[in-house]
């Protein structure tokens, strides 16, 4: 089988969708187009010269629907839309409704429900990824630090927001990794003291053992966005036995179970008022094993549905139960519709 997978640009360095490719290349062939969806459209129009001359058995859009939305008149055969939360979760329902004759593969339950509700073919998954091998970790010595990489200064979780919360948490310590998605977006702020908390800054890293000495010490860490379409560092902090700090919004609080494997809080809230409760030495090792075993079992259970997923991607007939508490409520909304059409009979 030939695939052709349309991926966001900014992933090519973040490697955030690598594990997907890495299953369609269990599959047969891949070829990875990268656009920029998020700036000038003309940017994209030599890959969408590309994609019009293309001929490919199907064609994947990982992040890159409005790429898809320009190559609706051409039918181009057997496509998967796979949208994230974090750039598609505000989008109005009648761009979706664009793509009732297409398949849509949704990470995040959120989305996932909506999409159900336009009556869009949408399939839900829950990604986890390798969880490693078991840190080791003293709660006492790292429970007075946290770790930040601010990726969108100009959002509700940026640095004001995260020093407010470790003001609230008695955490003395950030590490603040000062990398932010667009270069453009804020000044470096300097190492030193806070607010009252320490503040000790970095930039990227030649090297991501560096990145992962620094990143991985802390007990607490706060995930990078308000919004995710999976997010892949939060995860990767569960796993670790971290406790992930996090606006109460999807994909995180999805993974997130507040006060059991990490903390969520209002983002719309001033962060001395977001009800972040003081937790003791027990609550955060009992937290911290939550997260781990979260992460472990979450594996094992991605791990189990990868059939599926190649099974709906190749469109071999098969079909397949779920536990998926949404696919049964719309399935009861159905049933219920059409009782009520015979009663009126």
């Amino acid at each position: 089988m030939r695939f052709c997978f349309i991926g966001h640009e900014f992933h090519r360095r973040t490697g955030s969708s690598a594990f997907f490719i890495d299953i369609l290349k269990t599959m047969g062939d891949v070829t990875e187009l990268h656009a920029d969806p998020d700036g000038d459209p003309a940017r994209n129009d030599a890959l969408v010269r590309t994609l019009i001359a293309s001929h490919f058995d199907c064609y994947v859009f990982w992040q890159t629907e409005r790429i898809a939305e320009r190559l609706l008149p051409l039918d181009l055969g057997r496509t998967f839309i796979v949208p994230m939360y974090d750039s598609s979760g505000h989008v109005p329902d009648a761009f979706w409704l664009k793509f009732v004759k297409h398949r849509i593969l949704s990470f995040t339950r959120a989305q996932h429900e909506r999409l159900q509700r336009l009556g869009c073919a949408t399939t839900y998954f829950q990604y986890y990824p390798e969880p490693g091998p078991e840190p080791e970790r003293r709660i006492e010595e790292a429970r007075s630090s946290a770790f930040f990489w601010e990726r969108q200064p100009h959002s509700a979780v940026n640095l004001a927001a995260v020093l407010a919360h470790c003001r609230a948490l008695g955490i003395g310590r950030l590490l603040l990794h000062a990398a932010p998605d667009f270069a453009a977006d804020g000044q470096r702020p300097a190492s030193g003291l806070a607010g009252g908390v320490e503040l000790s800054v970095s930039d990227w890293f030649d090297r991501r053992e560096d990145f992962e000495a620094v990143a991985h010490a802390p007990l607490f860490f706060f995930a990078p966005r308000p919004r995710e379409g999976i997010g892949m560092a939060s995860l990767e902090a569960m796993a670790r036995g971290q406790i992930v700090i996090a606006a109460d919004l999807p994909a995180t609080n999805e993974y997130v179970a507040h006060l059991t494997s990490g903390l969520l809080y209002d983002p719309g809230a001033p962060p001395e008022r977001s009800a972040l409760p003081p937790v003791d030495a027990d609550m955060l090792a009992r937290m911290s094993r939550a997260a781990r075993r979260k992460a472990v079992e979450g594996r094992r259970t991605w791990l189990g549905d990868i059939e599926r997923l190649k099974s709906i991607l190749s469109d071999d007939g098969r079909r397949w139960s779920t536990t998926d508490d949404s696919a049964h409520f719309a399935r009861a909304v159905r049933n219920s519709a059409r009782a009520r059409a015979n009663d009126g009979c």
